[in-house]
């Protein structure tokens, strides 16, 4: 594996833990293994549009990331392996811009 995708690995798997997180101070018990990773989390009914402005707004600041409108759209966006995937890959894109 080469430092970089190493990098990404580790990278997904701290965002990933940051969304467990988020999830479970909401009430929410995330199988951290498990379907629940790939499940959809708005199909589940674990956010809710207030919930997701709130989300959105705390990814955004931690990560130091913007979202577009196209990011919405990718269905890799509706659960926690994916965003974790999708935020690791704009965090890669902002550090190569500033490298």
């Amino acid at each position: 594996m080469s430092e970089s995708a190493y990098g990404e690995e580790m990278q997904s798997d701290q965002v990933r833990g940051w969304l467990i997180d988020w999830f479970e101070k909401r009430g929410t018990n995330i199988d951290k293994t498990g379907e629940s990773l790939k499940s959809n989390y708005f199909e589940l009914g674990l956010v809710d549009s207030l919930g997701l402005m709130e989300l959105m707004t705390a990814l955004e600041g931690t990560f130091h990331i913007r979202f577009s409108e196209d990011h919405f759209q990718d269905p890799r966006f509706s659960t926690i392996q994916g965003l974790s995937e999708l935020i690791t890959e704009l965090a890669c894109q902002k550090d190569s811009k500033t490298a």
